[in-house]
């Protein structure tokens, strides 16, 4: 049995956070699924920085094996919007 953790990431102030997540789950994930939307909840442009994040700093390079990034680009001003997202795990 393979344990995957999808979370999302919206902004680098989130950071030190995903670090904390990664070193306390690391030994219990097999995978890690890092879902980032270039716009927030509200409707306000925040921009992706997770994959630049992830390539660039030296901390997380032992966690890079087992993160896949999804990077979105939908903006909505209605709460109301349901946006999933449906991958296949077994190219994970």
């Amino acid at each position: 049995m393979r344990i995957i953790d999808t979370f999302l990431f919206s902004e680098p102030d989130e950071v030190e956070v995903l670090l904390i997540k990664l070193n306390l789950e690391y030994n219990y994930i097999d995978k890690f699924i890092l879902n980032e939307n270039s716009f927030s909840f509200q409707g306000d442009f925040n921009g992706l920085y997770a994959e630049r994040i992830l390539e660039t700093d030296d901390v997380f390079q032992a966690f890079r094996y087992k993160i896949h990034v999804i990077s979105n680009n939908f903006k909505s001003n209605n709460s109301n919007l349901n946006i999933s997202c449906v991958i296949n795990i077994s190219t994970l």
